[in-house]
């Protein structure tokens, strides 16, 4: 059986289509006004586990952070990051996909496990994957009482060539945002107001693009 090089310069099986590993506590990051600090009694955003599944249908990606906290008008944690696929699945001229997951609340304020997931291009930002608001197969499931955050994403999902495609192989990111401004991963943001960021298996800069994530290994399904 082939080998492959992982993410961390070790070396997985390639037939490989699951990865588990914690993540260092105590490792979140405060942006204020573009000043990057360390916070390590943030307990919000703080990464504790992932693991990732690669399998014949879906993507899954669970995360658990130290402390999951409901989502309010003023405050919420989001999850996201990048994928990589191989090179006929990628989006155009793009490396590769974006996603993320944000709570949401019922009319009422009150919460729900409930969320949305948003797959884009990850170079343009243009949306080219799919949304849970149009394809009811992409969820997302926020267990506050497990601290725990679970992406499902069809593999079609994660394919541009058709919608028979599936990519063959994913490389998968992971990053979380304790934002005051509710619901947002990336985007708006009140400058005055800090941000909490933490990053999977490696530090978080407070910026995060495809050149600075950390990934998995390659994760084929099965």
């Amino acid at each position: 059986m082939g080998l492959d090089r992982g993410a961390a310069g070790g070396l997985s099986r390639r037939a490989a289509c699951r990865d588990t590993r914690s993540d260092p506590d105590a490792d979140t990051v405060e942006v204020l006004e573009g000043d990057v600090s360390a916070a390590p009694a943030h307990r919000e955003a703080d990464i504790h586990r992932v693991v990732v599944r690669h399998t014949n249908r879906v993507l899954m990606i669970r995360t658990w952070v130290r402390e999951l906290t409901l989502p309010s008008h003023d405050s919420s944690v989001a999850v996201g990051g990048y994928i990589k696929v191989d090179r006929s699945s990628r989006p155009g001229k793009g490396a590769g996909w974006y996603w993320n997951a944000s709570p949401l609340q019922r009319r009422d304020g009150s919460p729900t496990v409930a969320g949305k997931v948003h797959v884009y291009e990850a170079v343009h930002g243009r949306i080219g994957g799919c949304s849970s608001n149009e394809d009811e197969r992409a969820k997302v499931r926020f267990d506050y009482a497990r601290d725990r955050v679970t992406v499902i994403l069809p593999r079609d999902c994660l394919s541009s060539a058709s919608m028979d495609a599936r990519p063959r192989w994913v490389r998968v990111s992971v990053f979380t945002r304790h934002s005051l401004v509710p619901y947002v991963l990336d985007g708006a943001y009140d400058p005055s107001r800090p941000d909490y960021y933490d990053s999977a298996w490696g530090p978080h800069s407070g910026h995060m693009d495809m050149e600075s994530a950390h990934f998995t290994p390659r994760l084929h399904p099965g």
